[in-house]
């Protein structure tokens, strides 16, 4: 059982990367940037272990374009989503792989993070679909031949970089579980990312664009009748978020707008 890290980064001139992350397994880089170039490495770990580094630019654009070039070259038998602001523990490679020698049925399996203003569950459990919607995508990975055969890939209208707002990992997950795979959470830190979630490249505030795409990313992952249902759920949670500078009635109008907007 090899374990394969698919990060997603840009403009990055060499793998320096590698050692900024601390990455001790075989790693597949996808670079966005200025080229279209294939490139590879290896590289030893302290204890004089050989790994593989390879990296892929590519003038394409948008995150989820990004993790499905990923996807399509990945070689290892488990991956593990992750952006370049990760640097992972020094046992990551270690707990995953025996976490998927100790849950032989799981197909995907979410760990947690240390990152700025986030806890997470500190039990495991089989993730659903109201589960999912927690999970973000540096939590992710996966047996390839679950996902490839199934010919699961990430929605490249969704997540940064298109334009409108993310969900792009919360309907991965969905679609893993529409098509029969079984998907946990375990309790185990593998990195630390210093980015909070409020501090995404797409997210500035609960703005009238943001309230509209959310909208329009609740009908994506779970279509128009349950996604118009928890969309409009979400305006009244999120209420005390955005009250200050939009109405209640206003919000409504716009989250439904977006559950029946065409992109």
């Amino acid at each position: 059982m090899k374990l394969e890290i698919l990060m997603s980064c840009m403009h990055q001139f060499n793998f320096s990367i590698i050692e900024k992350a601390k990455i001790e397994s075989d790693v597949l880089i996808i670079n966005q940037t200025n080229l279209n170039e294939e490139k590879s490495i290896e590289f030893e770990n302290n204890f004089n272990k050989t790994f593989s580094a390879r990296m892929i630019s590519t003038k394409d654009r948008g995150l989820s374009k990004s993790r499905n070039l990923a996807l399509k070259n990945a070689m290892g038998d488990i991956c593990l989503i992750s952006d370049d602001d990760e640097i992972f523990t020094e046992s990551y490679k270690d707990i995953i792989e025996d976490t998927y020698r100790n849950n032989s049925k799981a197909d995907v399996i979410a760990f947690a993070l240390n990152r700025p203003n986030k806890t997470y569950p500190k039990k495991a459990y089989r993730v659903g679909y109201i589960s999912a919607l927690r999970i973000s995508s540096a939590q992710i990975s996966f047996k390839r031949e679950s996902v490839q055969e199934k010919g699961i890939q990430f929605d490249e209208k969704m997540g940064s970089g298109t334009g409108n707002g993310g969900g792009e990992e919360n309907k991965f997950i969905y679609d893993c579980l529409r098509k029969g795979l079984k998907v946990y959470y375990h309790p185990f830190v593998i990195a630390d990312l210093s980015q909070s979630e409020s501090q995404s490249q797409w997210f500035h505030g609960y703005t009238r664009k943001y309230l509209k795409d959310k909208g329009w990313a609740h009908k994506k992952i779970k279509g128009h009748f349950i996604g118009l249902l928890t969309a409009i759920r979400f305006v009244f949670v999120k209420h005390s978020l955005y009250k200050n500078d939009i109405k209640l009635s206003e919000a409504l109008k716009l989250v439904i707008k977006g559950v029946f907007e065409q992109r």
